[in-house]
């Protein structure tokens, strides 16, 4: 179904019931109380999610959420990042979230995505050396490389050999984040994104199951918005009101 087409100083200060900001390496961040999915800020009044939105905190959303499994691998763990969820649903829960804390939750823009991706660089990808890739990000490992190309379902195009142990999604988190302290912004799962292209929606960063050389922070896929699969998820953005 889907169509492939890319510093304020402050200490703990508790803003309202549900905002609390901190300092890290990187710049302000913040945590939600709801869900406890932490935001970093990238811009001008505009925080984005340090992680993935993991399946821990989707059913806060919908209790009864299964992320399935993927060749008897579970997708499905608390700290894995959530997936099979269509685009609807994941702006449903930027609603449900903007209507239980009364702050502004949503899905990223395309550009927003990849700015946040280059981390103030103009950089593809957020590593310097290709062999470096696979300590930045949850690519397509060898051992299901290997098996899909076995079943001819995939040609050996990868350049970088990686084997990590996450042959499907890993826990959000698991490899070093880009210079603004954003994690898994390159693999592990897609990204939906706000921007259109047609009756599509633009689908960012590559995953579990892409090739290192297709993982870069301005290659983007298209997705119908009622697409749900394996390799695709989210993480929102707080836009910060003035």
């Amino acid at each position: 179904m889907r169509k492939i087409v890319t510093i304020l100083v402050c200490t703990a200060i508790v803003l309202t019931a549900v905002l609390v900001l901190k300092n890290n390496a990187y710049g302000e961040t913040f945590t939600d109380s709801v869900t406890s999915m932490e935001f970093v800020k990238i811009g001008d009044g505009l925080y984005m999610g340090k992680y993935e939105v993991t399946n821990a905190q989707y059913r806060k959303f919908k209790p009864d959420h299964n992320s399935r499994a993927v060749d008897g691998m579970s997708l499905n763990g608390d700290n894995q990042p959530v997936v099979y969820v269509s685009f609807e649903e994941a702006e449903d829960f930027a609603k449900w979230l903007s209507h239980k804390t009364g702050m502004s939750f949503r899905l990223p823009a395309s550009k927003e995505w990849e700015s946040a991706c280059r981390a103030g660089t103009d950089n593809d990808k957020y590593w310097q050396k290709p062999e470096d890739a696979c300590r930045y990000a949850n690519l397509l490992d060898i051992t299901h490389r290997d098996k899909l190309i076995k079943e001819n379902l995939r040609g050996d195009s990868t350049n970088i050999k990686c084997e990590d142990g996450f042959v499907v999604t890993a826990p959000v988190g698991s490899k070093e984040p880009n210079k603004f302290g954003l994690y898994d912004m390159l693999g592990n799962v897609s990204e939906w994104t706000a921007t259109t292209s047609g009756d599509m929606r633009i689908v960012r960063g590559g995953s579990w199951h892409s090739n290192s050389d297709l993982a870069d922070c301005y290659r983007f896929n298209t997705s119908f918005p009622n697409t749900w699969d394996g390799d695709l998820g989210f993480r929102l953005v707080y836009e910060k009101k003035q």
